[in-house]
């Protein structure tokens, strides 16, 4: 990997590191070239992360680094100096702007060619939580990561298709503090964009005396540098897939299933919750049931251990318990408690009907 600054600025690499020194900005690149933007290096960021460890120690009050994402060509949106005063309206990624005292996240779609003045996602950290010295969560004048994920939804073949999230987590140690940037109509223009068709560039620069970081300061930047390090990205690490019913086995009682029409009652859960269990209903065929199930050469795995388990097969096939779907199931409630159509003889066993069991049922 390389990285493109801006000359005589400082700027160095050392192992898989970039110290990146004030008011210069630096593209990272796959390939040793300067003559085009088609050189950056080029990602698949829908449905994947960025990550890296940060060292803010030198970026005091008026001073702040950044890390970008920018949907980026050759002409307006490119490398070249711009006119004093001119804001090219290039679709970008704010990852990180951060310095010793405050650190945020945002994102302009930039429709139509126009970058708004404000964003919709703009997020800060809580200045309770980051700072200098060891008291907050995220010390500044030390180290720390930053990750960035970009939460898509995926299709029927799992691939991704619309950015409905971006999910930033500083960690430090066992410390960590997220952002979460989820205006999904608002962010949505940028799936497309971010689907290999955005640049990596980090920056550090002078915020003056008065900033959105920091609030006042009482001294000018002092010119300090950012080191940027372990650098990884990631690929489909961040899809959203619609979690799925799990079946697991019969429920102890069809009664389990509130529905009346209910004629098989399983245990079940969600596959991202598999601890929150629940009763669900998995056939609701009308069957008609004969003999009680006594044998121990009969399948009763249908049946729960509290039910009554009888022979049955559905209600109206021809074949009765020669049909294909003969097997025993579990008596229905509504059946033993409803009005009964009695046969026109006594039964002959008593191990016909319900008779097994039990006189009074």
């Amino acid at each position: 990997m390389y990285a493109y600054g801006l000359q005589d600025r400082e700027l160095s690499s050392a192992g898989d590191s970039v110290t990146i020194g004030e008011n210069n900005r630096a593209w990272i690149l796959d390939y040793k070239s300067d003559d085009s933007t088609y050189w950056s290096y080029w990602h698949d960021y829908l449905g994947g992360s960025f990550e890296y460890t940060v060292d803010l120690s030198a970026v005091d009050c008026a001073c702040s680094a950044g890390m970008y994402l920018m949907h980026a060509d050759d002409e307006s949106c490119s490398w070249n100096p711009k006119e004093s005063g001119v804001t090219p309206q290039c679709s970008r990624v704010e990852l990180m702007e951060a310095n010793i005292n405050g650190f945020k996240v945002q994102s302009f779609p930039c429709e139509f060619d126009q970058c708004p003045e404000g964003s919709d996602s703009t997020e800060f950290v809580d200045t309770d939580e980051y700072g200098p010295g060891a008291n907050y969560k995220i010390d500044s004048t030390k180290p720390f990561t930053v990750k960035t994920q970009f939460f898509a939804n995926v299709d029927s073949e799992g691939k991704a298709m619309d950015l409905i999230r971006i999910e930033t987590h500083l960690t430090q140690g066992s410390n960590k503090i997220s952002l979460v940037q989820d205006e999904s109509d608002y962010l949505h223009s940028l799936s497309e964009k971010l689907y290999v068709r955005m640049a990596a560039i980090m920056s550090n620069y002078d915020a003056g005396t008065t900033n959105d970081l920091s609030g006042h300061c009482a001294a000018a930047c002092s010119g300090g540098s950012t080191k940027y390090s372990n650098l990884r990205w990631g690929s489909k690490d961040s899809l959203i897939v619609e979690p799925e019913l799990v079946i697991e086995g019969v429920a102890a009682s069809l009664t389990e299933c509130s529905e009346d029409a209910c004629s098989a009652c399983h245990i079940a859960h969600m596959s991202d919750k598999p601890d929150q269990k629940f009763p669900v209903c998995t056939d609701y065929t009308v069957y008609q049931y004969t003999n009680f199930c006594n044998s121990s050469k009969l399948d009763l795995s249908k049946c729960g251990s509290d039910d009554y388990c009888f022979r049955s097969w559905p209600h109206g096939d021809a074949k009765r318990w020669r049909s294909d779907d003969a097997d025993c199931r579990p008596l229905p409630d509504r059946l033993i408690n409803g009005e009964f159509t009695f046969a026109n003889s006594n039964a002959t066993s008593m191990r016909k009907g319900l008779c097994p069991l039990g006189c009074d049922t």
